[in-house]
């Protein structure tokens, strides 16, 4: 009966496992996409670090879309700057707005295929 338990968490765990490498593999793709944005945009480091943080949400915990009260707190930015650069990344078709009060944003289904994340959401 042991054998049963063990070889049960030893399945879980090899899943787990699996299951991050695909995230870290998908969030490297996100610091690609960053370091794009801000060459080809010019985009400041704030709206490179906003998008970032959509994407960390995206992949880590998905159950929630990003405040961008919680966001601006989380990056330490003044609300007033993170809605021009939430829109600039809105504009971009980066992220999208999921809920308007409290306005709330979630990655765009564009970026989901450029972070391979369509299989897995």
């Amino acid at each position: 009966m042991n054998w049963n338990i063990l070889g049960f968490i030893q399945q879980t765990q090899n899943e787990l496992i699996d299951e991050l490498s695909i995230k870290v593999n998908q969030l490297s793709k996100g610091v690609a996409a960053c370091d794009q944005l801000a060459e080809k945009h010019g985009s400041s480091r704030n709206v490179v670090s906003v998008l970032y943080a959509v994407i960390q949400e995206e992949l880590f915990d998905s159950s929630e879309a990003m405040s961008l009260d919680g966001t601006a707190y989380q990056l330490r930015l003044f609300k007033q700057s993170m809605r021009k650069y939430v829109e600039e990344l809105l504009d971009a078709g980066l992220v999208v707005q999921a809920e308007k009060r409290p306005m709330k944003m979630r990655v765009s289904e564009s970026m989901k295929r450029v972070l391979g994340m369509g299989a897995l959401f």
